[in-house]
C-alpha cells in the first residue's frame, strides 16, 4: 500500500507532534467558533487532526471542509479519519465491508474538502466479516490515491495480530497503528494489545487520555454533570464511564500535578506520552483553552513521578473506569 519509507514518515511526524487534535467535540460549535479554533490550532503548531464520521452526520468534517476552503496550503497537515458510518450507534461493530467503506470514505473526502486520507481508521471491528476483502479494499483505495496507510482502531489484540499475519501472507500492507482509549483510569491496553503492536511493527495512538474530562479536573462529583460535556450531550456510553471510583482516583492524580506545578490535562498527557509504544494522544479539544493548555504539557515526566501515579492513582494493566464500553466485543466490566 505505501513504501516502508513512507510508512517511517508517518509514524515519526506522529511521535513529534505534542498531540493529536480530536475533533469529536467540535460538532456542536457554531461555525465562527469552529473556524477560529482551526485557525488558532494551526497557528501555533498543531499539524495532525482526528476526525471521525460517526459524530453529528460527519459535522466537525463538514465545519473542517467548510474552513479549509479559505485557509490556504495545508500540504503539512496530516489528517486520520475514523469511517464508521454516520448512522451507527455506540456501542456497535461497524459495517467494515469495503461496499460500504469506500463510498464512506469518498463522502469523508468530499467533506474535508481535502484529496487524501493520509491514515484511515477502521472501527471496532465486526467479526463476521472477513479481514481479506477489507486488507483488498485497504490496497485499492491507496492505488487509488485516496488514502496512504490505514489503521485500526479499538480492535482486540488478536484480530490486530490476524490482520497483520493475513497481509504478510498475501502481500498487502498491515496497519499502521491502532488507535485505543488509554489513559491512567483504564490502562488495560498495557496487558495485550501494547505488546502485540510493538510485536507486529505498528504504532499506537490514545484516544481519551484525559478519561473524557476526569484527569482534566472536569468532575468533582459523578453525579453533577456539566450540561455542555459529551456525557449530558450524548449520555450513553459517555455517562456511564463518569463514576465514582473514577472522580476520586482522578482527585488523587491532580494532587499529583498540583505538586508538580502542572494542570492535570497536562500530567495526563505526558504520562501518555511517556510511553515508548504511543505514538500520541489523541485530545479532544473544544476552546482555544483546552488547545493552550494541551500545548503546555511537557514532553516526558521523570520515572519517579511514573512510579507515584502507579501507587497512589491505578496500578499497571488495570482499570477503575470502562473506556471499552463502547466496543461490544470487550466482555469485561467495571
Amino acid at each position: 500500500m505505501i513504501a516502508e519509507p513512507g510508512r517511517s514518515a508517518i509514524r515519526t511526524k506522529l511521535k513529534e507532534s505534542t498531540f493529536i487534535f480530536g475533533t469529536i467535540n467540535l460538532s456542536w460549535l457554531e461555525q465562527r467558533e469552529a473556524f477560529a479554533l482551526f485557525e488558532h490550532a494551526l497557528g501555533h503548531g498543531v499539524d495532525v487532526i482526528n476526525f471521525t464520521d460517526a459524530a453529528y452526520d460527519g459535522r466537525s468534517e463538514t465545519l473542517f471542509g467548510g474552513w479549509a476552503r479559505g485557509a490556504g496550503d495545508l500540504a503539512e497537515l496530516m489528517i486520520i479519519a475514523e469511517v464508521s458510518g454516520t448512522d451507527m450507534g455506540v456501542p456497535a461493530m461497524p459495517n467494515l465491508h469495503p461496499s460500504y467503506i469506500k463510498p464512506a470514505v469518498r463522502r469523508t473526502l468530499d467533506r474535508l474538502r481535502v484529496n487524501t486520507i493520509d491514515v484511515l481508521l477502521l472501527p471496532r471491528p465486526n467479526f463476521a466479516m472477513p479481514v481479506e476483502p477489507i486488507l483488498e479494499a485497504m490496497a485499492e483505495l491507496a492505488a487509488e490515491g485516496l488514502i496512504r496507510a490505514f489503521g485500526t482502531s479499538t480492535f482486540p489484540a488478536w484480530k490486530i495480530m490476524q490482520l497483520c499475519s493475513r497481509a504478510e501472507r498475501l502481500g498487502y500492507s498491515p496497519p499502521l497503528l491502532d488507535e485505543s482509549p488509554y489513559n491512567v483510569l483504564d490502562r488495560r491496553i498495557e496487558n495485550e494489545l501494547i505488546p502485540a503492536c510493538e510485536a507486529s511493527g505498528m504504532g499506537v495512538l490514545a484516544w481519551a487520555p484525559l478519561a473524557q474530562g476526569m484527569l482534566s479536573g472536569t468532575y468533582s462529583d459523578a453525579d453533577v454533570i456539566a450540561p455542555e460535556s459529551r456525557a449530558a450531550r450524548r449520555g450513553g456510553v459517555y455517562r456511564q464511564r463518569i463514576t465514582a471510583a473514577g472522580v476520586a482516583r482522578a482527585g488523587r492524580f491532580a494532587a499529583i500535578a498540583q505538586s508538580l506545578d502542572l494542570l492535570p490535562c497536562q500530567l495526563a498527557t505526558a504520562w501518555i506520552r511517556g510511553n515508548p509504544a504511543v505514538l500520541a494522544p489523541v485530545v479532544g479539544c473544544r476552546t482555544r483553552q483546552h488547545l493552550d493548555e494541551a500545548l503546555g504539557s511537557p514532553l516526558r515526566l521523570a520515572d519517579t513521578v511514573r512510579e507515584r501515579i502507579d501507587s497512589e492513582v491505578n496500578a499497571p494493566g488495570t482499570a477503575v473506569v470502562n473506556f471499552f464500553n463502547s466496543a461490544p466485543w470487550m466482555k469485561m466490566r467495571i
